[in-house]
């Protein structure tokens, strides 16, 4: 995939892939009424994501099957700076339920970042995680002076390769 043939679908897209894998190229195929926008790929996954996070996943080792957010409000992760934001995520593959996801939030610093041939400068934030049971891991978001994430790498759990989402193309 190229910056042309990106720009030039009417759809919103996103490149994703898993540690060591290839890149996926993901469109926006359906936006959910609590703003959840629903990436398919080629080859059947599906990636859920609501602002920054990624929320749910179909088709990946160790599925996130469900994600709440405190009164299903997605923070701006530039509020988190700082401090901790705590949510809680399902698991059914693994028989994980309700089980809270506790992430500290501290800003990195300033990166230029190229996705598709587009080079852009974006602040990049990272979370500390602990979920019950589980070893310590890392996400980190890149955002740009909006709050809007243009590329993330996040864990499903301590046992999963991290999901690397960049976007190619913002929905709306």
């Amino acid at each position: 995939m190229t910056r042309a043939q990106a720009d030039a679908l009417p759809y919103a897209s996103i490149l994703a892939w898993l540690e060591d894998s290839s890149q996926a190229f993901m469109v926006l195929g359906e936006v959910g009424q609590n703003g959840a926008l629903y990436y398919y790929s080629q080859t059947r996954q599906v990636l859920v994501t609501r602002g920054p996070f990624l929320v749910q996943t179909v088709g990946l080792p160790g599925d996130l099957s469900h994600t709440r957010f405190p009164a299903d409000k997605v923070p701006d992760l530039r509020e988190l700076v700082g401090g901790e934001f705590v949510r809680q995520v399902d698991i059914q593959a693994g028989g994980l339920y309700d089980v809270e996801v506790r992430g500290r939030f501290t800003l990195v610093g300033t990166e230029t970042v190229t996705i598709l041939e587009r080079p852009v400068t974006l602040t990049r934030i990272r979370e500390e995680v602990t979920m019950r049971g589980m070893k310590p891991f890392t996400n980190d978001y890149w955002i740009d002076q909006t709050g809007f994430c243009w590329k993330s790498r996040q864990h499903i759990h301590d046992r999963t390769d991290a999901v690397n989402i960049e976007i190619t193309k913002p929905a709306g």
